[in-house]
Order: structure tokens, then sequence, then C-alpha cells
């Protein structure tokens, strides 16, 4: 379900302060575009899954949402991409 830059900044924001709503409607949005490259990459349902968990979860929530700027998450909102660890596969 594709979110407006609007909307897309708004969840970020509050995803930032802890909205679970906001990470929600985001993984809604993104999760299918990072299964997809992370699928044709390792070629495994099963791993490519565990990519889009880890990158919500541990990537996205804990390492990266609150160091970024608005700027930068709008990047990521255009052109989501699984964690480092898929390439080094």
């Amino acid at each position: 379900m594709p979110l407006s830059d609007e909307a897309l900044q708004q969840h970020l924001l509050t995803l930032a302060q802890g909205d679970e709503q906001a990470l929600q409607a985001l993984y809604a949005a993104l999760s299918g575009k990072v299964y997809a490259i992370a699928l044709r990459m390792l070629e495994s349902k099963e791993e490519a899954q565990e990519v889009v968990q880890d990158t919500f979860i541990r990537r996205v929530l804990v390492d990266d949402l609150p160091k970024l700027s608005q700027k930068r998450r709008m990047q990521i909102y255009e052109n989501p991409h699984p964690p480092r660890q898929v390439y080094h596969l």
C-alpha cells in the first residue's frame, strides 16, 4: 500500500517517538519491496522473510531510524533495501 510523502513523513516522525501504528503502516508500505529484493538475491522464501523481519525490527527501530535525518528517511522509503548482511552471503 503506497504512502504519500506527507503520510510517510508523519509516520517516520511518530515512529521515532515510539508509535507502533506508524511501524505497522511503514511495514505494510515497504515490506513487499524489501521481500522482493531479498528473495531475488537469496532465492529462499524463508531467508527473505527473515531479512524483512531483520530490516524492520533491528535495523529500522534500533539501529537506523533514531539517527537519520528527514531527507535520508525519505531516500530509504523511495528505495528500501535489505541489510548489508544479505550482500555478503
